[in-house]
């Protein structure tokens, strides 16, 4: 082998060796954790007018223990233990995820309820609302939020 050949060989296990170690940590990362829905109806509430944003914390106040960050970990640690045991109890599991989908429907009442009492205005921002997506929240990096680098504004350099 020629030293051109050995340099090009030891080049190309480096890059291989590089992109192995990028693609593991990509999917040994742990994902993101989806934000309780309170704190996302917070999030939410926070980019709305005074009079909007003050509803949407009335309609959160009034579902204080089904929006909280403990009892939406609390859920999911029902749900977990249920789909790890042994043997499978299918009725703990249905009760968990049961537990679970009814965070979801109360969410979706408040929406229900504060969407058609908003204003305009506050129907507009809900609507380009955006989660977050990653580390940092809202305005951090993954997830554009309210903001800077939210919808309509450009990214901070």
């Amino acid at each position: 082998m020629t030293k051109v050949s050995t340099w090009i060989l030891i080049a190309s296990l480096g890059c291989n060796a590089f992109m192995g170690a990028a693609i593991a940590t990509h999917l040994l990362r742990e994902p993101p954790v989806p934000p309780p829905f309170g704190k996302m109806l917070e999030e939410m509430a926070d980019t709305l007018p005074p009079e909007d944003a003050r509803l949407m914390r009335q309609a959160i106040a009034a579902n204080g223990i089904l929006m909280s960050r403990e009892r939406h970990e609390e859920q999911f640690q029902k749900l977990r233990e249920a789909v790890a045991a042994d043997p499978f109890d299918i009725t703990a599991f249905v009760a968990a995820e049961a537990q679970l989908r009814q965070r979801q429907t109360a969410m979706g009442d408040i929406m229900l309820d504060i969407v058609p009492r908003l204003s305009p205005e506050g129907r507009k921002r809900l609507s380009e609302f955006r989660p977050p997506r990653g580390p940092g929240g809202p305005r951090g990096p993954g997830g554009p939020g309210p903001g800077p680098g939210g919808p309509g504004e450009p990214k901070p350099r």
